[in-house]
């Protein structure tokens, strides 16, 4: 089973931000299954479930309803539910590091200042799962601005493209394997 949490902050200011690409690829995920192939468990552990299978794998997916600084709260909360190894979670978020258009896949590294990110290590005394990182590029106005804002103009086709992109990503590392998904992508430059 995987446990795949798409982090975001809850609320209409925030629809469609830079900082909501975690929960943007979740929705894409599951828009692109039939309705009859997933099942919601509804709103527990402060998050958004749902629950289906990809490939041979069972999958829930997550959206945390807390702020992005608290999402460790709702995925220790999630872990601990399900029994779940920590190198069964895989956790997909905005990446202020990468330039627009450049998708990483990461397992056992810091969080690099990524509050979410932050939070989440923090609940879990670990670091030892996967990350997809989604690069929103470096901020030329304060960080928490940038991340907050809804990219436009050609940025915003970028971001669209990454979204669809990391949706993709995601299910071919569940039917092929997260090592050969991260050889596979992460030598890509660009989408």
């Amino acid at each position: 089973m995987k446990i795949i949490v798409g982090l975001g902050n809850p609320g209409e200011e925030y629809a469609n931000s830079r900082h909501n690409a975690g929960w943007l690829v979740v929705d894409k995920i599951i828009q692109k299954i039939p309705a009859k192939d997933w099942s919601t468990s509804g709103r527990k552990f402060n998050a958004e479930i749902f629950e289906t299978i990809i490939g041979d794998e069972k999958v829930i997916l997550v959206k945390p309803l807390t702020f992005m600084n608290a999402s460790g709260k709702t995925v220790a909360a999630l872990i601990n539910f399900y029994k779940e190894k920590i190198e069964n979670l895989w956790l997909i978020h905005d990446e202020i590091d990468l330039e627009p258009g450049i998708i990483k896949i990461i397992n056992n590294r810091s969080s690099a200042g990524h509050k979410g990110v932050d939070s989440v290590i923090k609940e879990l005394a670990r670091q030892d799962f996967t990350r997809f990182r989604i690069g929103v590029g470096k901020p030329n106005i304060d960080q928490k601005e940038f991340v907050l804002a809804k990219p436009t103009g050609q940025e915003k086709e970028i971001f669209e493209k990454s979204i669809e992109f990391a949706a993709e990503l995601v299910n071919y590392a569940l039917e092929k394997g997260i090592e050969k998904a991260m050889n596979k992508y992460n030598t890509r430059t660009e989408i």
